[in-house]
């Protein structure tokens, strides 16, 4: 269980700093230390009604 919790710590550590390198996140914190969350995420799906 160890190594899947680390690995998932990684995959969303390299998703958040690759927001904060595009520009696509918000810091929450001072000058000496933050929290960097997404400021949005894009669906990539259409949830869609189907008429029956």
């Amino acid at each position: 269980m160890k190594g899947f919790e680390d690995a998932l710590d990684a995959v969303v550590c390299a998703w958040v700093g690759a927001c904060m390198m595009d520009g696509r996140a918000k810091a929450y914190g001072d000058v000496e230390s933050a929290i960097w969350i997404p400021a949005r995420v894009a669906l990539r799906f259409q949830v869609t009604q189907s008429s029956s």
